[in-house]
């Protein structure tokens, strides 16, 4: 009988390089609901490589992935796992977030003033202007906080925060009730809340007061 000798097992380098059957990135099907599929994730991914001034041979150095798979991904012919497009993008020098956005998003955020859109609170008394749109992999979103002057039987209402917030007064003053404790602030003032604090403003005086909120790990 004629003896084979068996295959060696793959390095670690060999099986990330060529392995395209684990979990995918992103759902292979190019007309999933979402609008998003791995042709999207390959032109992305070709795009930044090319922003960065890289060339497939250099990436293939700084990914560890081969010339071909990176090439095949970019064509949308191969969908890479989770663990691969990290090193892809680590190497490009970009967030990984960033290629998994249903749609693209911008590197940088400019909204005018006349373009923020107000959100009311509290019956119009408070009100929220988003200060930027969202950019790859963003963990922090800027807005517009105005609390106008309230009625001296008004009472604020409350409201938990899942997301820690840092707030700046702009302009005038205003009471932050925080976990039950009443704090006056006023411009220049800088206040710094936990996520889950239960907080509330009140603003007695005659003019509006405005701060600069930024909220951590997601939108305002």
């Amino acid at each position: 009988m004629k003896r084979t000798n068996p295959r060696p097992p793959k390095t670690e380098h060999e099986d990330s390089s060529e392995s395209t059957t684990e979990i995918s990135a992103v759902p292979e099907a190019p007309g999933d609901v979402s609008g998003f599929s791995q042709v999207a994730l390959g032109q992305r991914l070709r795009d930044a490589r090319r922003d960065a001034h890289l060339t497939l041979q250099q990436l293939s150095q700084s990914s560890g992935y081969s010339v071909t798979h990176l090439s095949q991904v970019e064509r949308g012919h191969a969908c890479p796992t989770i663990g691969a497009l990290r090193r892809i993008s680590d190497a490009i020098g970009r967030d990984i977030r960033g290629f998994l956005e249903i749609s693209p998003l911008p590197e940088t955020s400019l909204v005018r003033r006349d373009e923020r859109m107000k959100h009311l609170h509290e019956g119009g008394l408070v009100h929220s202007e988003p200060a930027t749109h969202r950019v790859p992999g963003g963990e922090m979103a800027a807005s517009i906080v105005v609390v106008k002057p309230f009625g001296t039987q008004e009472m604020a209402q409350k409201s938990t925060g899942d997301r820690s917030r840092f707030f700046y007064i702009l302009k005038g003053r205003v009471e932050m009730i925080l976990n039950g404790q009443p704090r006056w602030c006023e411009a220049d003032d800088a206040v710094r809340v936990a996520a889950g604090t239960e907080m509330s403003f009140r603003n007695v005086d005659r003019e509006a007061c405005e701060m600069l909120t930024l909220t951590l790990g997601g939108e305002v």
